[in-house]
């Protein structure tokens, strides 16, 4: 995680002249490129692409939030900032309670407080 937000903190810095360039949907995809890099290596057992990854994860990051928030404010009508804005937090974390359910679920059906294989799979 420090590597991850060192790296997006950064990136913050380079962003605008990228979404400048790119414009916002080409930099959200790019973001969303570095991001599935990131979890492919979840697959790999080596602990210097994962600390690489995670660099690039930052940066990922950086691109998608200032991109999401340029394009927001391209698509949305003056007056409708603040609700567009809102439904997104709210999906946002309506994602996190989808989440948060889903575990107690299947914590409860295994019974167990760890993931052995045969939950995973």
């Amino acid at each position: 995680m420090c590597i991850t937000y060192f790296s997006f903190t950064i990136a913050t810095f380079i962003t605008p002249p990228v979404v400048a360039y790119l414009t916002a949907k080409w930099t959200m995809f790019l973001a969303s490129v570095l991001y599935t890099i990131f979890m492919l290596t979840f697959m790999l057992v080596n602990s210097y692409i994962f600390y690489i990854t995670s660099a690039l994860m930052g940066i990922g990051s950086a691109f998608i939030w200032i991109g999401h928030g340029v394009y927001m404010k391209e698509i949305t009508t003056p007056g409708n900032e603040s609700r567009n804005s809102g439904l997104h937090w709210g999906i946002n974390f309506a994602g996190l309670i989808f989440g948060g359910i889903l575990l107690l679920v299947i914590f409860d059906k295994t019974g167990e407080a760890e993931m052995s294989m045969e939950v995973i799979r």
